[in-house]
């Protein structure tokens, strides 16, 4: 899905490789930071049911969802403001970046996933410590299910292309409004409680994402017809 989407943008564009590189870099910056700061998470978490037993599972979900707000927004911003090639980008680049960065956790997602799957296999008794979407993909049951993975790779493209280029258009522009809103977006999107859905059908782990999906397509559509006036920036 990943290498795909590039070679797609790649061929309909011919967008410059440096955006794609771009934003893999700023994935894999992302990921970086993120893991660390992740190591505070089961003190915190374990804090939370303690000291605060009543809600400790939407502190810990809000928590979850500002680490990726915080590291994945963050750490965009900081690529695009010190690049100027990013800083001046024309719509077919600013999507390629953030194609750049959708491909990348592909990547990364595809060899977890083969390794967890490949754990699973040949210890089945592990198969119940998997986090839910990865027991689900273990033993699909038909042939949709098969097909779920990719698809929720693809919705996964939309939602970054479109919290990228929010980022890129706030710098674009010197308008904050449009980093918080991608900070917002993505921060909501990670602190859905995707373990609710742990033993059922993998169609119920994807579900709650397509109302972001709808939302980052129609915000693409929005994004391109307002980038035209700010071409010459």
């Amino acid at each position: 899905m990943g290498v795909g989407s590039v070679a797609f943008w790649k061929i309909r564009s011919r967008t410059g490789p440096r955006f794609f590189l771009w934003g893999a870099a700023a994935l894999a910056a992302s990921v970086a930071l993120k893991s660390i700061a992740a190591l505070a998470s089961p003190f915190l978490e374990e804090g939370a049911r303690r000291f605060f037993p009543a809600f400790s599972a939407l502190l810990i979900w809000t928590y979850t969802g500002l680490l990726t707000g915080i590291f994945e927004c963050g750490t965009t911003l900081v690529f695009v403001r010190k690049s100027r090639a990013l800083r001046h980008a024309n719509w077919p680049e600013a999507i390629g970046f953030g194609v750049g960065f959708g491909a990348a956790e592909a990547a990364l997602v595809a060899i977890i996933s083969i390794a967890l799957v490949s754990i699973s296999i040949a210890m089945p008794e592990l198969r119940a410590d998997l986090p839910p979407e990865y027991q689900a993909v273990t033993v699909p049951g038909s042939a949709a299910e098969y097909l779920a993975p990719a698809l929720e790779r693809l919705g996964a493209m939309v939602l970054h292309i479109f919290a990228c280029a929010l980022i890129v258009h706030a710098v674009k522009t010197a308008s904050p409004k449009w980093f918080w809103l991608s900070f917002a977006y993505k921060t909501m999107i990670d602190a859905l409680p995707v373990e609710a859905s742990a033993g059922r059908p993998i169609w119920f782990l994807y579900l709650p994402y397509l109302p972001f999906v709808v939302i980052g397509l129609a915000g693409v559509m929005f994004l391109k017809r307002s980038w035209r006036n700010t071409d010459n920036l």
